[in-house]
């Protein structure tokens, strides 16, 4: 018969759609159709990389902007500031929006917010579940039987005097990271009042046109002036499987490369293996319910319903965190891969 699951955040009120929503032996093929937002918000950039790039007002073309003056910036109190007052006042804006205007009233204040532009956008506009602890829930999970040690005494406490009324552990997690709620767990990093990405850019593209006089939209709706001010970068799908790539599993120190995901979809006679994906390998070891049922074929030794990674930490991220250049493994990470990939072959192989 099956149950239903859900996968949980227990860290990030913010959602990402998977394709974790239904009964087990369902929910795990749909997804080998599924897209790639979780791996998006799972992706962990480089310390050199940046996920937010605000660009020099000097690098958007075709629109006019308001040109610097000597009497602009001879009058006022703020305009007498130093720089390095104004970057003590800069990284003390925590509102985006309050950034913003205060920034797009001269070419100076733009050039100096940019940084701390960029980080309250990363921080509170793009959507990272990266280092999260995660578990896929099951209908029939029980607070008292849970993986050892995933929640904290706090966190139980909150928990506790919904589940005693509502009777479903996925039911009160979800309720407990709504906004309205305070689950100790999520409370430091809920979103703004700005309920998207797009709707974000076209709140920034509003302010920015008032003082701009720079107008129109592009083809696909999103802003002229953000698409030339405000890179919000993602991964491609195949870049996540072109062998530069691994999925980590941060409370263990193992990971699953993207090549071997890669080379599964190409297994002869698995052709329901050709969209395979790091998700599944997160869906196989982090299913979690105190009854076994699942919609499922498998009748092996392996227990599903126990994943040995259910409520850990994890991230995607690039090779040469866990490898040196010559291949050889950094920090006592330990590769997985064809562990986990057989058993994602020998559980959901349907012709077994």
């Amino acid at each position: 018969m099956g149950q239903y699951f859900d996968l949980c955040n227990l860290d990030n009120t913010v959602n990402v759609d998977s394709s974790v929503s239904g009964k087990f032996g369902e929910f795990y093929f749909s997804s080998m159709n599924a897209g790639t937002k979780l791996l998006r918000a799972l992706w962990n950039p480089n310390e050199d990389e940046k996920r937010v790039v605000v660009l020099p007002l000097n690098k958007a073309k075709n629109f006019s902007i308001l040109q610097e003056s000597d009497e602009n910036l001879s009058k006022g109190l703020l305009n007498k500031l130093s720089n390095e007052v104004l970057h003590i006042i800069f990284g003390n804006i925590l509102d985006i929006l309050d950034l913003i205007n205060l920034m797009v009233t001269c070419q100076r204040y733009w050039e100096l917010g940019r940084h701390y532009l960029e980080r309250l956008i990363e921080d509170f506009i793009v959507v990272s579940w990266a280092g999260d602890r995660l578990i896929c829930l099951g209908d029939y999970a029980r607070l008292d039987d849970l993986p050892r040690g995933m929640l904290t005494d706090p966190e139980v406490e909150d928990i506790r005097p919904l589940y005693n009324e509502s009777h479903s552990l996925q039911d009160t997690i979800i309720t407990l990271q709504k906004p309205r709620y305070k689950f100790s767990s999520a409370t430091a990093r809920r979103m703004l009042s700005i309920s998207s990405t797009l709707d974000f850019l076209y709140q920034l593209d509003s302010i920015f046109l008032e003082r701009t006089m720079a107008g129109g939209e592009s083809r696909d709706g999103v802003p002229r002036v953000l698409k030339k001010l405000v890179i919000i970068k993602n991964l491609d799908p195949v870049d996540f499987f072109n062998g530069h790539m691994v999925f980590r599993n941060l409370t263990t120190k193992k990971y699953v490369r993207g090549d071997g995901i890669k080379k599964a979809r190409n297994m002869p006679g698995k052709r329901w293996l050709k969209r395979m994906s790091f998700e599944h390998v997160l869906y196989i070891r982090t299913t979690w319910s105190s009854d076994p049922s699942l919609s499922c074929g498998y009748r092996g030794p392996l227990r599903i319903h126990r994943g040995v990674w259910a409520g850990h930490r994890f991230d995607v991220t690039h090779i040469g965190r866990v490898v040196d250049e010559d291949g050889v493994a950094v920090d006592n990470w330990k590769d997985v891969t064809e562990e986990v990939i057989n058993e994602v072959i020998v559980v959901l192989d349907p012709e077994a």
